[in-house]
């Protein structure tokens, strides 16, 4: 379903929403971080649009830069992803924002590294060892430990699965040990994919079903994907 269908349908189905909250774009960008941050960038998609488009129109580029970031990363399926990684890294490069504030800076390498994630383990790994680094420097515990993790998925790209695994457990025991529930979810049925995929479906069920209640407590994640074509 293309963007422009699912905004109208929001639109259909919740005017009253859509008109009550579209005049405060900090409501919107909250809800649409909330979102993101359990990876439910599909119902996260059209909230960052509307913010993005009301705070360029007040001249906040700050927010409405990281707006558009999170508009990217919900719908990455649909860009060319060479393009669109060429295009954040020229903005990591020159963007005065994105050299001058770590935050945005993190969220825009951790668009990246998924976009990355997506071709190539070598840039991937850069992206998240930077976002590991920013995390440190800004006390951020909860990226640190998510950079970490997805430093493993690149491990396992690259043929090194003993420290993938490793890395991989680690950071969802830290999750669980923290409370990251979006990061829970993600791991959970990442390590059930590829209990699966190697022949260990038993095994890999108890994964997906713990992700599914994680999920299930926190409406916010959406349907997750992953979890119930894991399960197919």
């Amino acid at each position: 379903m293309s963007y422009a269908t699912k905004a109208l349908l929001v639109a259909l189905l919740f005017p009253s929403f859509i008109w009550a909250q579209g005049k405060d774009p900090d409501v919107l960008l909250a809800q649409a971080s909330r979102r993101g941050d359990l990876y439910n960038w599909a119902d996260a998609e059209p909230l960052f649009g509307e913010a993005q488009r009301l705070y360029s129109e007040r001249g906040d580029a700050r927010n409405a830069l990281y707006a558009r970031i999170g508009h990217i990363r919900s719908t990455m399926e649909q860009l060319s992803l060479p393009e669109t990684s060429a295009t954040l890294d020229s903005e990591l490069q020159n963007n005065p924002l994105l050299k001058s504030d770590k935050q945005i800076r993190l969220f825009c390498l951790a668009v990246k590294g998924d976009i990355d994630g997506e071709l190539d383990s070598k840039p991937m790994r850069r992206d998240w060892e930077e976002v590991l680094e920013l995390a440190r420097d800004l006390g951020d515990k909860k990226w640190q430990n998510r950079a970490s993790g997805e430093i493993g998925f690149a491990a396992f790209l690259e043929g090194d699965v003993a420290k993938a695994q490793q890395m991989v457990a680690g950071t969802l025991i830290a999750a669980m040990l923290s409370g990251d529930a979006g990061a829970q979810i993600r791991y959970l049925a990442a390590i059930g994919s590829g209990l699966a995929l190697t022949g260990l479906p038993d095994q890999a069920l108890g994964y997906f079903d713990r992700a599914a209640n994680i999920a299930a407590q926190n409406p916010d994640s959406g349907y997750q994907f992953l979890i119930y074509t894991g399960n197919l």
